[in-house]
């Protein structure tokens, strides 16, 4: 009798069973490390819009003469040329528009969580403005979590330059 070099059909259907589980549980892994990579990059975006808009809050608001709230717009930030900078909630994103002589001048946006709550809050002693952003995660008995809260005082940087102008 001759003997054959080679594999038995057993063995071969054995080597793709294996192979097949093998390469479902990796399927399994691939797929959660996506997941995880594109949550993970779509968190530094949010934390890179809001520091974005905590310098530009902060700076706006310490160039501005004065400050109004409505129901249209969260906050409007009046200077002295006569400039306006507007920061609205619109469809979940907080938005700054630039307005000079009624022509708008620059639009930004900031992205924010899905389930972020925005809230300004204005004090006359000092004339300050707080802008906090809050996320609710719905947990009982944890309260909201802060992922943002800026305190900054209405014409701050405007008295510096005067205070400098007239020492020189």
């Amino acid at each position: 009798m001759k003997t054959r070099s080679g594999f038995t059909l057993v063995e071969v259907m054995a080597a793709i069973s294996v192979g097949s589980i093998l390469l479902v549980l990796s399927m399994g892994v691939v797929h959660r490390v996506l997941n995880v990579e594109s949550h993970s990059r779509d968190q530094a975006r949010i934390q890179r819009s809001l520091s974005r808009l905590s310098h530009d809050f902060r700076r706006d608001v310490q160039r501005a003469s004065s400050i109004e709230q409505n129901l249209e717009s969260l906050v409007k930030l009046r200077f002295s040329d006569k400039s306006t900078i507007t920061y609205r909630l619109i469809e979940g994103n907080l938005h700054r528009t630039q307005e000079s002589q009624e022509k708008t001048q620059q639009r930004e946006s900031y992205l924010l969580p899905a389930d972020a709550v925005v809230t300004f809050l204005q004090s006359e002693s000092p004339n300050s403005v707080e802008l906090t952003i809050t996320r609710d995660l719905q947990l009982v008995g944890i309260p909201p979590r802060p992922l943002l809260h800026v305190v900054a005082e209405v014409g701050r940087l405007a008295r510096l330059a005067q205070s400098q102008e007239s020492a020189l």
